[in-house]
């Protein structure tokens, strides 16, 4: 069956949020066409279940909500959103309860108010459906509009992003921290644009204290990971001792000359910066030789997904002969330092 849904992204990043929808979609074999690509705001006819929906959100970092679309229009006129809202058929909402709420995307339509504008669509909708009823704890259906470019969209709310769950996992809160360890969310992120789907086996080759695993296996991978700090290595399995997770190997080991055999997903942050050590090693000649590796681990077809400081061109360290340049995303550190992503696929 195709549904016809909209996807609220995070605005914290210009495009890091539609590159791990379009990464979970097609981890998630689910085939779509876009219907409209507006700020922070994707709508999708989709061939999938509206419950996939549900499965799309909660594995995501950057997918804040997810639900079905009724109509979009083009306004110029923040007055003429009654005439809209005379479009839709309202039907469903027949002897249920709702609650409306609105939300203005950035600086779109300033003059808006979003409590206001709830009450009048709320009324307007009763006006129409007269059995349907306004319930703003516990309703039936959340109908959803948001205001983004010159767009009014309308949708049913299916779920929405536990953004307190990254919180919970904040590197601090682990038994063993070391500094430069990325953000529970970002971490996430990195495995999600790898496109494992569950039960995949996944590998983090520069694993430090075991971050990207600890996401991974809470997406239901099968995970593998190495690192060549024997301190980090005790340090990653206090972690995942302390989260009670299986992991089905934590070893010592160089990913410039990597154990491993084939894998389903790699994502990884290899060393670089100032709060990091190199070993002494030249960082080009470690992602270089670690890509190499890669090119034997990976399964053809799949994904790698590191970062590198801006400083180094990924065209010089990846093996054109092996992988695909899929995306590359820039990602600001601080004032001397970006980090980029690189998405790869193997040919």
């Amino acid at each position: 069956m195709t549904v016809n849904m909209y996807f609220l992204l995070s605005g914290e990043h210009e495009t890091l949020p539609k590159a791990e929808l379009r990464a979970i979609l097609e981890a998630e074999r689910i085939s779509y066409n876009v219907i409209k690509d507006l700020d922070q705001l994707i709508l999708l006819n989709a061939t999938c279940k509206v419950e996939d929906s549900i499965k799309i959100v909660n594995r995501a970092a950057m997918v804040k909500e997810a639900g079905i679309l009724l109509k979009y229009y083009e306004i110029e006129d923040i007055g003429k959103i009654r005439d809209t809202i005379k479009n839709i058929d309202w039907n469903f909402l027949r002897k249920k309860s709702f609650a409306v709420r609105a939300k203005r995307i950035k600086e779109y339509f300033p003059s808006v108010k979003s409590d206001f504008l709830e009450k009048e669509i709320g009324a307007a909708i009763i006006s129409q459906e007269p059995q349907a009823k306004v319930n703003l704890t516990r309703p039936d259906f959340i109908i959803r509009v948001i205001l983004t470019e010159n767009y009014v969209v309308y949708g049913v709310k299916t779920v929405g992003l536990n953004t307190k769950q990254f919180l919970e996992r904040k590197p601090r809160s682990r038994p063993f921290f070391h500094p430069g360890v990325l953000s529970p969310k970002i971490s996430r992120l990195f495995v999600n644009l790898s496109r494992p789907k569950k039960g995949d086996l996944f590998l983090d080759p520069f694993c430090g204290v075991g971050g990207f695993i600890i996401e991974a296996h809470l997406l239901g991978l099968k995970c593998l990971c190495s690192e060549l700090r024997w301190d980090l290595v005790q340090g990653a399995k206090r972690n995942f001792d302390f989260y009670k997770f299986n992991i089905l190997g934590v070893v010592q080991a160089d990913a410039m000359k990597m154990p491993w055999l084939k894998v389903d997903a790699i994502s990884t942050d290899p060393p670089y910066g100032r709060s990091t050590s190199t070993l002494g090693r030249n960082i080009k000649d470690i992602i270089g030789g670690f890509l190499c590796e890669a090119a034997d681990t990976i399964k053809r077809n799949r994904y790698v997904v590191f970062a590198l400081p801006h400083t180094i061109n990924p065209y010089e360290v990846i093996p054109k002969d092996s992988f695909i340049l899929v995306e590359k995303h820039s990602m600001r550190v601080h004032k001397s330092l970006t980090r980029i992503i690189i998405v790869l696929k193997r040919r």
